[in-house]
């Protein structure tokens, strides 16, 4: 019962930072200051996507490709700030 609760918990938070990563994608047309937030918050979604992948849709091949690009996204975000 409390890993169905986790499961779903992360399920939702997969669809927040989708969202959020949509909406700042969108806002990055109009105002570029915003791109600062773009890779953290695509990160953090394919870093949660992978999560999702090997714990709840057991796609292990998958979950390799979301995990590097994940991380990728966040090394490059603060690449950017430095």
């Amino acid at each position: 019962m409390k890993s169905k609760k986790i499961a779903m918990l992360f399920v939702i938070l997969q669809g927040i930072f989708t969202l959020v990563s949509l909406i700042v994608a969108i806002i990055y047309f109009f105002n570029p200051k915003v791109k600062i937030f773009l890779p953290f918050f695509l990160g953090i979604t394919l870093l949660i996507l992978s999560f999702n992948n090997y714990k709840i849709y057991h796609k292990k091949s998958l979950t390799v490709v979301y995990l590097v690009f994940g991380l990728l996204c966040i090394l490059f975000g603060i690449v950017k700030l430095g």
